[in-house]
């Protein structure tokens, strides 16, 4: 058995954005990273943009706002596309789709 999973804990760098008739909800997020180099503190964030659909979707998008801090789970979906139709020119991307969602800090969105 094979499977590409994910697991994320970070801030909510805007408000959940979901419209039921066009597809999942979508979830920026911002990961601060702390590490030591050369016994010199350095600090990076990285951004990721995650999925997620039906009712998981429709809760995110009630109670996350913009700084909400939740644990991410879910699967790693590669994804590859033709750039112009017969072009041969391929752009090639991943896709996190979340299947749980624990909600560490609740900050409503601003709607």
């Amino acid at each position: 058995m094979s499977f590409a999973k994910f697991q994320i804990i970070g801030n909510l760098t805007r408000d959940t954005v979901f419209n039921p008739d066009k597809g999942p909800a979508i979830i920026d997020i911002a990961v601060n990273i702390v590490y030591f180099k050369a016994n010199e503190r350095v600090e990076e964030t990285d951004f990721f943009r995650i999925k997620c659909f039906d009712t998981l979707a429709s809760n995110a998008s009630k109670y996350l706002g913009k700084g909400s801090k939740c644990y991410f789970e879910g699967r790693i979906k590669p994804t590859k596309y033709e750039r112009t139709p017969g072009s041969g020119d391929f752009e090639y991307g991943t896709e996190y789709i979340a299947s749980f969602i624990d909600y560490l800090e609740i900050k409503p969105p601003a709607r």
